[in-house]
């Protein structure tokens, strides 16, 4: 009992002693007219709450960043008002920097006791740069390199406050470059290092092209320089990035780079995505999925250069459709981005054919690409509003999926499945072709027998048709069954449909698609009701 009263003692002593140490700065606030009487004994009193709760045995981060942000809502509130008073005084005095002093204080103790926690190291670096502190800046960064050196967002943040501090690329470059020896599988610090360089390069070209200097004329330095604004040195990195990482991450760097590429305002972009191309189609990949990932991921973002990205994977515009690989998803943007009408020019129909053909022919070869292809069909269809290319990208797909259909590919391919899914799903809503649809879901479910999604779509299919594809199948059924030829066509569904992972909603809703489909007759029970009634009796 004496020792908890101690206890209690000490940390009331500890809240006093803070408290000392905001009277003076809240009696300067209250001085400058800037917060009345009242509110600096609000003020007081809040910040006692906090810091009781801060000295407790056991304290929070939670307690941390809610007493840092009220003290960021503090300050903006008092710069507002020190706008309005519009003092002749334009000495600095207390006043003006006694609350941004504490929100360090407040971090500074944070960072302390949770040493580990790579986002409150951020978060305090971010409000010292946001205040101009760039003195703390650096020794911030620093002191967290030193805990994280293997955290990537850190070297970022610390190469971003070098170029912003010096205006020079040196050590920026130094440190990105330390980074990438430590975390050479780090897309983000590859990605980072090379946005660098270009910036570097950039800057100098067009420097030399406003000073009117002729790269040419100059000596050895002069010849330097040249090969550094014809890209030599970014050449280089995305050479350097392509040999060191494996295939794993390989993808997703090459797309990483594919964006920054296409979006940074260079004249050397073309020759760049050129070289970028080249150097990861020779890389080793080794073998394996992951390999064949990144080879056919590559061959689609080759050809798809000179289109705006698309999100390959919304569960809202592909139902019943798997997920995307991880791998491969990795390299494309995770959501969908807006695509206006006045962006669907002559020139980008001409680009999306020349991009569509190309992804066609490589789809024959590879099954992968043809899933890829497929996403990518139904990704546009869904934002294209000229009905004449989005009929042409269905129709090719369509003719790519039939062709698919005479090889001879293992059935059980999931990348062959997803690929006739997407195409009978663009069919039903864009094409409306009832029996073209019926003959597709025909075609597939007997190419990919196991696919429990393709038999669901022929079933829906030939149960709605007026006339059948099978001439022995049949819409008219007594008001008490379904059609017996439909009834055979849902127990081979049944035999042959296999589970896959992830799908297994989906093989129940096969297995209960014959009785969600019985017709409804309001005198006649349905079998379902039947059933259930025949498994609660009990004998005698």
């Amino acid at each position: 009992m004496l020792r908890r009263r101690i206890l209690c003692t000490t940390i009331m002593e500890r809240v006093h002693y803070y408290q000392e140490q905001m009277l003076p700065e809240l009696k300067v606030l209250e001085e400058k007219g800037i917060f009345s009487q009242s509110e600096t004994r609000a003020i007081l009193k809040q910040r006692t709450v906090f810091e009781s709760a801060l000295v407790r045995r056991v304290a929070l981060k939670s307690d941390y960043i809610k007493y840092a942000q009220y003290e960021v809502t503090l300050e903006a509130l008092r710069k507002k008002r020190a706008a309005r008073l519009n003092s002749s005084d334009n000495k600095t005095s207390l006043a003006d920097f006694c609350i941004v002093r504490r929100q360090f204080f407040i971090l500074e103790r944070a960072v302390r006791k949770f040493k580990s926690d790579v986002s409150l190291w951020v978060q305090y670096i971010e409000l010292a740069k946001s205040n101009n502190a760039r003195s703390l800046v650096g020794k911030l960064c620093s002191r967290a390199l030193a805990l994280h050196p293997t955290s990537p967002s850190l070297y970022i943040i610390a190469a971003s406050h070098e170029l912003d501090s010096s205006l020079s690329p040196t050590g920026a470059r130094a440190l990105l470059q330390r980074g990438l020896r430590i975390n050479p599988e780090s897309v983000e610090l590859w990605t980072e290092y090379i946005r660098m360089e270009l910036g570097y390069c950039e800057g100098l070209r067009r420097r030399w092209k406003t000073l009117g200097i002729d790269p040419t004329s100059q000596n050895e330095e002069g010849q330097a320089i040249e090969a550094i604004i014809s890209g030599a040195v970014v050449r280089a990195a995305i050479s350097s990035a392509a040999e060191s990482l494996p295939a794993l991450p390989a993808l997703s760097l090459l797309g990483s780079l594919q964006a920054l590429l296409i979006h940074y305002p260079t004249e050397l972009r073309t020759g760049l995505i050129e070289h970028l191309h080249v150097e990861f189609a020779t890389c080793e990949t080794g073998s394996g999925p992951s390999a064949e990932d990144f080879r056919c991921g590559a061959v689609f973002l080759r050809a798809t250069v000179d289109i705006p990205a698309r999100s390959l994977e919304d569960g809202a515009q592909l139902p019943k459709v798997p997920s995307l690989r991880p791998l491969v998803a990795a390299a494309f943007p995770s959501k969908a981005t807006p695509f206006t009408q006045e962006e669907q020019t002559a020139e980008f129909v001409k680009r999306m054919r020349k991009a569509n053909e190309v992804l066609a022919d490589a789809s024959r070869a590879d099954l992968r690409v043809a899933e890829l292809y497929a996403r990518w069909v139904a990704a546009w269809a869904a934002v294209i509003t000229e009905n004449n290319l989005r009929l042409y990208l269905v129709l090719t797909l369509t003719a790519l999926a039939a062709h698919l259909c005479k090889g001879k590919h293992t059935s059980a391919v999931p990348a062959l499945s997803t690929t006739f899914r997407i195409t009978l799903y663009l069919n039903k809503t864009i094409c409306t072709d009832e029996t073209q649809s019926r003959k597709l879901s025909q075609k597939f479910s007997k190419a990919c027998p196991e696919d429990t999604g393709l038999w669901i779509a022929r079933l829906d299919a030939e149960s709605g048709a007026a006339q059948p594809v099978d001439t022995d199948l049949s819409t008219y059924s007594p008001p008490s069954s379904i059609p017996e030829p439909i009834e055979k066509l849902w127990a081979e569904a049944r035999e042959k449909a296999e589970e896959r992972p992830g799908e297994i909603e989906l093989l129940v809703e096969l297995w209960l698609w014959g009785v969600n489909h019985l017709p409804n007759d309001p005198y006649i029970s349905s079998r379902v009701d039947i059933w259930t009634v025949s498994d609660n009796l009990t004998p005698g």
